[in-house]
């Protein structure tokens, strides 16, 4: 009976193997003149636009934009975001063509967010006022 238990755990587990993590460089040539768009359960989460030396505008859902700004830590990548004190930090991981988004570190209380990558493109982000990107 062992042997077919882990025969069953090996299969369930070995689609995470071919999970591959993003590493720093990776997500930068991926990225960098491109917008992202995020979705949480099949619905929109919002986009981000990506430029040189890693910076970036962060779109919500709302249209409302704010500039920002992203750095390698741990096996995160971390955004700051102008106006805000806390630093959003995620781990990218490819699997074949998906591309999945956990959030690191959630605060006290609060779930992981996952989002799906579900498109890129060249468009840039178009905001709303009062902060229009960059």
């Amino acid at each position: 009976m062992k042997p077919l238990i882990t025969l069953i755990f090996m299969a369930f587990a070995t689609p995470a193997i071919s999970q591959e993590i993003m590493s720093a460089e990776a997500f930068d040539s991926f990225s960098v003149g491109t917008t992202l768009y995020f979705y949480q359960n099949g619905r929109f989460y919002g986009s981000e636009q990506f430029f040189e030396n890693r910076q970036s505008v962060w779109r919500a859902e709302d249209g409302s934009c704010v500039n920002g700004q992203w750095e390698e830590v741990e096996e995160g990548i971390c955004f700051s975001y102008d106006g805000s004190a806390s630093m959003h930090c995620w781990q990218i991981s490819r699997d074949n063509d998906t591309i999945i988004i956990e959030s690191l570190f959630p605060e006290a209380g609060q779930n992981t967010t996952l989002l799906e990558l579900g498109g890129q493109d060249t468009i840039p982000v178009i905001c709303t006022a009062p902060s229009l990107g960059v």
